[in-house]
């Protein structure tokens, strides 16, 4: 028997406060990504499963699912405080949002393109992730002192 998927268009606003009580009911939820700041490893189009899993013991490497300046964010840990967390996207390596760790939503439990299962690990370059940790590092302390100073 052929199974119908029927596809829904709706704010992302209004998706994502319902992703968030499933989740919070412990149970998983498939997201479909959107946008590249994931690549390599997730793409437009991929789908990711999303559990709480072992919050609030996120470790380095990571994929979280969570809130950041009231938008919704899909990207990798790169590093952690006790009580913050600093996201990049695998693609992005300019950009590192700063999360306090209780808006971290979900992790990614799991990802396929297509029937593909994907691993969630970034096999980059030593160098790209010297890239990364460096100007992540940049921005974290020229944060730190705009904050403390300016």
């Amino acid at each position: 028997m052929e199974q119908t998927i029927k596809k829904i268009v709706c704010k992302n606003d209004l998706f994502f406060k319902d992703v968030e009580e499933i989740l919070k009911e412990g149970k998983r939820v498939k997201i479909t990504v959107r946008g590249d700041s994931m690549n390599p490893v997730l793409k437009d189009g991929d789908i990711v499963v999303l559990e709480k899993g072992h919050l609030p013991n996120e470790k380095k490497g990571d994929i979280v699912f969570a809130k950041h300046e009231g938008k919704y964010i899909l990207h990798r840990v790169m590093w952690m405080s006790a009580n913050t967390l600093c996201l990049a996207g695998d693609g992005n390596k300019l950009q590192v949002e700063k999360v306090r760790k209780d808006h971290v939503l979900a992790v990614v439990s799991g990802a396929f393109r297509g029937e593909e299962y994907l691993s969630l690990d970034f096999s980059g370059s030593s160098v790209q992730w010297f890239g990364r940790c460096l100007s992540g590092f940049f921005w974290y302390i020229g944060n730190r002192i705009k904050k403390r100073y300016l």
